[in-house]
């Protein structure tokens, strides 16, 4: 056997090494943006559902000010009738 065979043989091993390490790295790299996006889109939507129940809330509490206020004017109209009459 030759020299030359095994220096074509090894610079082929090493060029082969060489490509295995770029897939790694390409793949560690688009493993690292796809939990980069995917934490962007869970951020995302957990501000939207946290916005969404904010809302909701202010809605719901906006109604029972409303219902409270509805009632209290209705108290006062009919203790006045009351009071006038009694």
């Amino acid at each position: 056997m030759s020299v030359q065979p095994v220096a074509a043989w090894r610079q082929m091993q090493n060029w082969f090494n060489f490509q295995g390490a770029i897939i790694r790295q390409d793949a560690a790299l688009h493993d690292a943006v796809n939990a980069a996006f995917a934490g962007a889109a869970s951020n995302y939507y957990q501000g939207l559902a946290g916005l969404a129940t904010k809302a909701a809330l202010t809605r719901l509490q906006n109604e029972a000010k409303a219902k409270a206020a509805g009632l209290t004017a209705l108290i006062n109209s009919v203790g006045g009738t009351v009071n006038k009459v009694a």
